[in-house]
Parts: C-alpha cells; sequence; structure tokens
C-alpha cells in the first residue's frame, strides 16, 4: 500500500486474533520531516557559508583600503603590492574550505531534490 503499512495480528485490547487492521501512517510523516530537516539545514549551511564567505572578502577590502591611507608616506608601490597579495592568500585560505562547504551542501541538496522528484 503506497507508503503506508498495515498490521494484521492480535489485537492488544481485546484478544482477537487478525481482526484488527491498522494503517500506520508514522512511518511515511517521519521520512518526510526528516526530509524537510534536512533540506533545511543544508539550506541554513549554505546562507551561513555565503555570509562568511562575503564577511572575509568584505574584512579583506577594508584592510587593504586601511593600509591604502599609509600609502604615499609609508609603502612603496612594491610593499603595497606585497600587502594586497597577502591579503589575497589570506581570502584564499580561509574562503576555500567555506566554498566547499557551500559545494557539498548544494550537491546534497540536489541529490535530495532528485530523491524526491521520482
Amino acid at each position: 500500500m503506497s507508503g503506508y503499512q498495515e498490521e494484521e495480528g492480535e489485537d492488544e485490547d481485546d484478544g482477537r486474533i487478525g481482526g484488527s487492521h491498522r494503517l500506520t501512517v508514522a512511518a511515511p510523516i517521519s521520512h518526510l520531516l526528516m526530509k524537510i530537516n534536512k533540506r533545511f539545514i543544508l539550506n541554513l549551511a549554505v546562507v551561513a557559508g555565503v555570509i562568511g564567505f562575503s564577511a572575509v572578502c568584505l574584512h579583506s577590502v577594508e584592510e587593504i583600503h586601511y593600509l591604502k591611507s599609509f600609502f604615499p608616506r609609508d609603502f612603496t608601490v612594491e610593499e603595497a603590492f606585497y600587502a594586497a597579495a597577502i591579503e589575497l592568500i589570506k581570502v584564499i585560505i580561509i574562503g576555500l574550505p567555506i566554498l566547499l562547504v557551500i559545494g557539498v551542501c548544494m550537491s546534497k541538496l540536489r541529490q535530495s531534490k532528485r530523491d524526491s522528484d521520482s
């Protein structure tokens, strides 16, 4: 029976054998709730990853602007270039794992969507 389980057997209330048929819908409902919770958590992880990556990039840009304020008198062009390169490396080191988590979550969401369509 399409997702429902039919139980036969001894009815514990009155002791009759085989006369009771009960349909339990708990299994399909709990499976649906588990899928919804899984999709919600994955979506939340994607949103948190995007926010985290955006914060890292924004911090790096702000730090570069801060360093540019000292540029004419304290930094040479070469030192400013190296400071910008260091910021880029920091974004890559911090941002790569965040992008990896976002990619894995997006893949799981796509797989979950395919499973629910079929």
